[in-house]
């Protein structure tokens, strides 16, 4: 899962408009926490829009860089997780 609540409240907003307008209500809604997978094809999603500020109020690439530190986060805590399993 992947953290979202440490997001501005501009930017939450704007992910989970363009999440309901993309028909992806169920990724998002009221949620701070997401799916990995669907986080990271919202990521990819992100990287072909335009830049417009009622999509990125805090810039395009400023947003898309700082969800994938969020979604770096998740995937170095499951590495840890699934490391600890194997030993």
């Amino acid at each position: 899962m992947v953290y979202i609540g440490g997001l501005s409240a501009e930017t939450q907003r704007a992910l989970r408009d363009y999440s309901s307008e993309h028909d992806y209500d169920d990724w998002l809604n009221d949620r701070t926490w997401i799916d990995v997978r669907w986080f990271a094809w919202l990521v990819a999603l992100l990287k072909v829009e335009p830049d417009t500020e009622e999509l990125f109020p805090k810039g395009k690439w400023a947003t898309i860089q700082r969800l994938e530190e969020l979604l770096n986060v998740s995937l170095n805590e499951y590495q840890k997780v699934r490391s600890s399993r194997e030993n």
